[in-house]
């Protein structure tokens, strides 16, 4: 690698600051290059009320010619496919294989899951794997076989990277450091809500100059569930802030790969789109019913600002960091 010659050279910043990911035991997907997962993708087209068709066969797409301008009736919709699922055969005969060998990276849950999130989101769960049933499938059949997509990626060239970006705002100075996976087994590998191709999470690091006109951290944020405005963020200094010299240390969930400033299990709610309109139903009678107390001078607690959230279903994130490391010092390359 070439030295630098500026100590504030935006390439230079961005290595100094770059995050460590730390994951947990049994995570099967890592960072990326997305490139790499387009090359192995298929390009469809969906038009409205119709069938989708196959524009390009998997392993004939790059990013450029993903950005090639097509033709389309209006309203239709592109889209990547990573993976076909595997045959319910063929995923009952691997998984069997699997458990009777012993595998070291096996994610355990722990006694206290159910406890922790209750009955109702576990129902849901079983729900929507009995439909995947009834529909010729099986729950995980898909992350199944993405698992050993990427494998075989990994096995042609293990390798992690993120992307780099840096803004001038104003007096700021904004590193971003995005992170393409190629598939979320959340629900399938850890309990969670939801599987799905390709994702994108970011780290944001805020600098300023200091009295030396150098550029220093003074602001961390990050993507995660559950969280906006404020607690998205954290100052450099906040002890919350794990870091490895210049290197913040960050925490990613397993499956759904939101991040965290510290290792634990968080208690997270999704909303169920289908009950959205009741939802906000709800929501602004609540507002009204605040509004026409405290015009009468009805004094309201701290309770009275808690969102409603009996239309949401709990799961937790595990953010443990007992598995590979990434990064700077990391154990992977």
């Amino acid at each position: 690698m070439p030295p630098f010659t500026e100590p504030n050279d935006d390439l230079h910043l961005l290595q100094r600051y770059a995050p460590i990911l730390r994951f947990t035991k049994g995570e099967l997907f890592f960072p990326m290059d997305a490139a790499r997962y387009v090359e192995q993708c298929s390009l469809w087209l969906k038009p409205p009320g119709a069938l989708p068709t196959r524009l390009v066969s998997k392993g004939q797409l790059t990013l450029d010619t993903l950005g090639v301008p097509r033709e389309a009736p209006q309203g239709s919709r592109f889209f990547l496919q990573f993976v076909e699922p595997k045959p319910i055969t063929t995923l009952a005969r691997e998984r069997l294989a699997r458990t009777l060998r012993p595998d070291a990276e096996r994610f355990v849950p722990g006694h206290g899951r159910l406890t922790t999130v209750g009955y109702t989101a576990r129902l849901v769960d079983a729900f929507f794997s009995l439909s995947l049933l009834l529909r010729g499938r099986v729950p995980g059949d898909a992350a199944e076989a993405a698992r050993d997509q990427y494998r075989a990626i990994l096995a042609a060239d293990e390798r992690y990277c993120y992307y780099g970006r840096v803004i001038e705002q104003g007096d700021w100075k904004i590193l971003q450091y995005w992170y393409f996976y190629a598939y979320n087994n959340w629900r399938s590998g850890f309990f969670g809500a939801n599987d799905h191709e390709a994702d994108w999470e970011m780290v944001a690091i805020y600098l300023a100059r200091d009295s030396n006109d150098a550029w220093h951290p003074e602001w961390i944020a990050i993507t995660m569930h559950d969280a906006h405005g404020d607690d998205l963020r954290r100052r450099w200094d906040d002890p919350t802030v794990e870091k490895n010299g210049t290197h913040p240390v960050l925490y990613v969930a397993a499956g759904s790969h939101a991040f965290y400033f510290q290792k634990g299990e968080y208690l997270s709610q999704i909303e169920i789109p289908i009950l959205r309109p009741l939802a906000n139903l709800l929501a602004t009678l609540r507002r009204l019913t605040r509004e026409r107390l405290l015009a009468y001078g009805v004094p309201l607690g701290d309770a009275a600002d808690t969102p409603f959230s009996l239309l949401r279903l709990p799961f937790i994130d595990y953010a443990r960091g007992d598995g590979k490391t990434i990064g700077v010092m990391g154990d992977a390359p």
